[in-house]
């Protein structure tokens, strides 16, 4: 399984928000901007990542596939099925003498 890092789209255009920072030259926004890819960078790094996601298309399609997923599985009606497929489990292995 290939680990994933996923981080928001990178706000191309940032520099022309927030204010300039007069000891650094830089906006604001860019700054707040650079210290947030530096904590993705630092994560991806501690948590042996073998690839970061920024890429907005691939993250909608990931999002999507994950809905799906979300959907298939947790709902009340799927969660409601495992639990009394669970119970029924429990109770052949109980009527065979085995807990």
């Amino acid at each position: 399984m290939i680990r994933l890092l996923h981080f928001a789209d990178l706000h191309l255009g940032v520099e022309t928000y927030g204010r300039v920072n007069p000891a650094t030259g830089l906006s604001t926004r860019l700054e707040d901007f650079l210290g947030a890819l530096d904590e993705v960078v630092e994560a991806a790094l501690r948590e042996r990542v073998e690839a970061l996601v920024g890429d907005g298309a691939l993250a909608a399609t990931m999002g999507a596939a994950a809905r799906q997923r979300v959907l298939e599985r947790w709902t009340w009606d799927a969660c409601a099925t495992r639990c009394l497929d669970a119970y029924e489990q429990v109770l052949t292995r109980a009527k065979r003498g085995r807990p």
